[in-house]
């Protein structure tokens, strides 16, 4: 297979800091990494929903009974 000829400096360029944050995140909480509509499907086909919630135990959710 021959590569472009701009092959090289293509992939020695640095990531955007926001794109590497998400996939130094992803490695961490072991999700998938890319588009919100594949990361969705991804987990609901591979059951990964531990992977995307927050660490942790839900916030509990204010009740106003009216007193």
């Amino acid at each position: 297979m021959v590569r472009p000829a701009e092959w090289l400096p293509w992939v020695n360029e640095d990531e955007p800091h926001e794109q590497l944050h998400a996939m130094r995140r992803c490695v961490l909480k072991g999700q998938p990494y890319g588009s919100e509509s594949w990361v969705e499907r991804m987990v609901t086909q591979w059951n990964l929903g531990t992977t995307v919630r927050e660490r942790g135990r839900p916030k509990k959710e204010l009740v106003d009974n009216g007193s």
